[in-house]
């Protein structure tokens, strides 16, 4: 079954419905003045006035937008008119009708996101209660429209649907596959496991609230997709280009993991082992640092030097877009237009993620993301070794940044490394 929204974000209540709001004032002109006009005109060499008139209306309480498309012909009543409501932060509603008084025919459109068992899915709905014959036909034999060599791989059946509705669901079930269901009146056809080239940002999409600055969040998922990883298990350290490696260290001593190393050089991330031999990570970018290291168990968050409980996340800089939340068992920063989509680090595992537009311009222990694996053991000096151990050890910092048992690091890689602070 499909549920819309999120259980941390429910829809407004029934009461605001889009059909309480619609019939509470069907037309928005007898109490708001149009937002805006345009009018078509011809005049017939018989005299008489031809055309059309589109008007526009809002309704700011209710995130609710009228058109209507009248003939200008005093003798013509037909009349288009469309409303569209903003219910919720996934759920928008439209309802089109058209005809004498915009009474004859009608048709409502409904676009939601929600859950479709555990997996994040998106709907889009059609329905209506009368239509054109030729209209009706249309929608009763869309199945018959759908080119049979798309059709060889889907699951089809009859099914005694709505006779007056056509949905297309499209569900999440890994950051690869898609499930696709498209239902009309008399058939319902299925995609299962669809296996996409790219992988999907799964967590983001389970809290997305695609009507809410939709233009970033698009941008967003569209960044992710197609960022560079890198990432490190039990000290096996996968670059950008999927070169993977042992990463011998000395303790204490920091490793530059990813670097802007472009004239901008937004950003660094560092690592190094501490006492218990266990990874800490410190990121420098905009005018912040963000320690991320182990105490007991549990991940610590430091910013500038104060720590950060994890009740107190999200934490979210004040004029820069930096974010730090807890990410499954444990914690990420992301920065995506500085270039750094995202670093994440838990007791067992760091990972590190770069906008696809910065690819190339890295540099580090993660590489040079740029698809070229031939040199990808390039050194600090811009030397290409063959040797993963001379490569580690280049990018180690100079030795008065080690063993600082402290906890923090030295600001001196931020103006030794041209880092810049804004």
């Amino acid at each position: 079954m499909f549920h819309a929204g999120s259980s941390s974000q429910k829809s407004r209540s029934s009461a605001s419905s889009f059909e309480a709001i619609y019939n509470k004032n069907k037309f928005l002109g007898t109490e708001n003045a149009p937002a805006f006009a345009v009018i078509l005109q011809a005049v017939r060499t018989d005299g008489k006035l031809q055309g059309y008139q589109i008007t526009g209306y809002a309704d700011k309480t209710n995130a609710r937008l009228q058109l209507i498309l009248a003939a200008l012909a005093a003798d013509n009543n037909w009349r288009l008119c469309a409303d569209g409501v903003l219910l919720s932060k996934h759920k928008a509603t439209a309802k089109i009708a058209w005809g004498q008084a915009c009474k004859q025919y009608d048709l409502t459109v409904t676009a939601e996101t929600g859950l479709l068992g555990p997996s994040p899915a998106a709907r889009l709905r059609m329905t209506w209660n009368q239509l054109p014959v030729v209209f009706k036909r249309y929608a009763k034999k869309a199945y018959d429209y759908i080119p049979a060599y798309v059709l060889e791989s889907f699951i089809r059946s009859r099914d005694n649907n709505s006779v007056d509705q056509l949905s297309f669901t499209v569900a999440a079930t890994s950051e690869r596959t898609l499930d696709l269901i498209f239902k009309t009146p008399t058939r319902s056809i299925y995609k299962l496991a669809l296996r996409l080239p790219l992988a999907l940002p799964l967590d983001e999409i389970t809290g997305l609230t695609p009507f809410d600055d939709l233009a970033d969040k698009v941008r967003y998922l569209i960044s992710k997709a197609a960022a560079a990883e890198c990432s490190s298990i039990r000290d096996t350290v996968t670059t950008f280009n999927n070169r993977k490696y042992k990463n011998e260290m000395p303790q204490y001593c920091y490793q530059i993991l990813a670097q802007d190393c472009s004239e901008e050089m937004k950003f660094m991330v560092l690592l190094r082992k501490d006492d218990n031999v266990h990874n800490h990570i410190n990121v420098k970018i905009a005018d912040i640092d963000i320690d991320l290291y182990l105490r007991d168990t549990n991940v610590v968050v430091k910013v500038n030097g104060r720590e950060v409980p994890t009740s107190h996340l999200p934490y979210q800089h004040p004029t820069a877009k930096i974010e730090i939340r807890p990410n499954k068992d444990g914690i990420s920063v992301y920065a995506p237009s500085l270039g750094l989509h995202e670093v994440y680090f838990d007791k067992n595992s760091w990972k590190i993620k770069v906008a696809d537009w910065i690819k190339g311009q890295t540099c580090g222990l993660c590489g040079k993301a740029d698809g070229e694996i031939r040199q990808e053991y390039r050194t600090s000096n811009g030397r290409v070794t063959k040797n993963a151990v001379s490569f580690a050890h280049s990018w180690v910092l100079p030795a008065e940044n080690c063993r600082d048992t402290t906890g923090n690091m030295k600001d001196l890689t931020r103006t030794e490394f041209g880092l810049n602070s804004k």
